[in-house]
């Protein structure tokens, strides 16, 4: 795929949960009463509810789930403005690069 316009390539996250989470580090900790994943029946169950068909894309415990069908490195983009990350984008489906492009202007 060709990096999207504005965005540096930073690296890829490999998936074969079928999910990607977005969490703080420090809900994660075993300690952490907000660790999403102490009970893993739980959270899916909490990620799946009510889903059907619908596509996965969820919150739950201070963790953002998005569906991705798994088994892949998805590639992970960052907008970089005055040294800082602004913005970061995982692709999980690669679509043409006129959508990208379209989508920047």
């Amino acid at each position: 795929m060709k990096t999207p316009k504005g965005f540096k390539l930073i690296g890829h996250v490999y998936n074969d949960s079928g999910m990607l989470a977005i969490v703080d580090p420090c809900y994660v900790s075993d300690g952490s009463e907000h660790n999403p994943f102490t009970d893993w029946d739980a959270f899916c169950n909490a990620i799946n509810k009510n889903r059907g068909t619908n596509p996965l894309a969820r919150s739950y415990k201070n963790t953002v789930v998005v569906g991705d069908p798994g088994e892949r490195n998805n590639p992970v983009y960052a907008r970089i403005v005055n040294g800082e990350v602004a913005e970061v984008r995982i692709v999980i489906e690669e679509l043409p690069y006129e959508v990208y492009e379209k989508e920047s202007e």
